[in-house]
């Protein structure tokens, strides 16, 4: 399962994170390639651009500078994550902060910082 996302997009705005995040997606499947941005005015900017090429799997931080991630999913054309999965990361998840995601159909996660390869595992399963 986790082999079908080839390309995966990192927003934290830590460096750390997203150093571990991509150390442990590598051993789940190695060949996957990176966009990684350490800050959601870039990544909003990118995903509005002609540029954007849509990746298979986008790791969303809620908690950061600037815009937030519920702020980054609002600013982003109105089905520009269609079929994209998101999985929304803090290093704490409460009911409060799934609701605040509960209208946008891409984001399909919520998982605690500092990701596992097990977690990762479970949620790439219930993608299938």
């Amino acid at each position: 399962m986790a082999n079908l996302f080839q390309t995966v997009m990192l927003i934290d705005d830590d460096e750390a994170t997203n150093f571990w995040h991509k150390r442990i997606i590598k051993k789940i499947n190695p060949h996957v390639d990176f966009i990684v941005y350490d800050s959601s005015t870039t990544a909003i900017e990118f995903m509005q651009s002609n540029d954007f090429t849509p990746p298979d799997l986008i790791l969303l931080d809620i908690n950061m500078p600037g815009p937030n991630g519920r702020e980054v999913l609002d600013k982003l054309p109105q089905g520009s994550l269609n079929n994209i999965p998101v999985i929304i990361v803090s290093t704490f998840i409460d009911d409060t902060k799934r609701s605040r995601f509960s209208e946008f159909s891409s984001a399909v996660a919520f998982a605690e910082k500092p990701l596992t390869t097990q977690k990762l595992e479970e949620i790439f399963e219930n993608f299938g």
